[in-house]
């Protein structure tokens, strides 16, 4: 197995899609955590989820979990870590191009 170390722009990407994902991530554990501090009422329908509910309890269905939204959240979060990966990735490149701008104006 030949692993090569990462590169910076490698870097940057692994950092935003990291990063996406933990934005997701920390909403749906917002959104439980909101969901249990309401669940003390009685009678009262209660979900959570972000951006697609993940599980509801309440009314006549008792409660249910819905993991066809599960996937979508899933996909959602992989199309955010995708897009803020490729965002950072742009943004160092734009740092490194405009870095040896900079120095090249220096040495003139």
């Amino acid at each position: 197995m030949n692993l090569k170390p990462m590169t910076k722009r490698t870097h940057a990407f692994a950092f935003g899609f990291l990063a996406g994902l933990t934005l997701i991530v920390a909403a749906n554990l917002y959104s439980y955590q909101r969901m249990r501090i309401t669940s003390v009422l009685i009678n009262a329908s209660v979900s959570f989820g972000v951006p697609f509910v993940l599980w509801h309890e309440g009314g006549f269905s008792g409660s249910v979990v819905l993991w066809g939204n599960l996937l979508a959240n899933v996909f959602v979060a992989v199309l955010t870590g995708l897009a803020l990966g490729w965002a950072c990735q742009r943004c160092r490149r734009r740092v490194a191009v405009c870095a040896n701008v900079d120095s090249e104006r220096a040495e003139l």
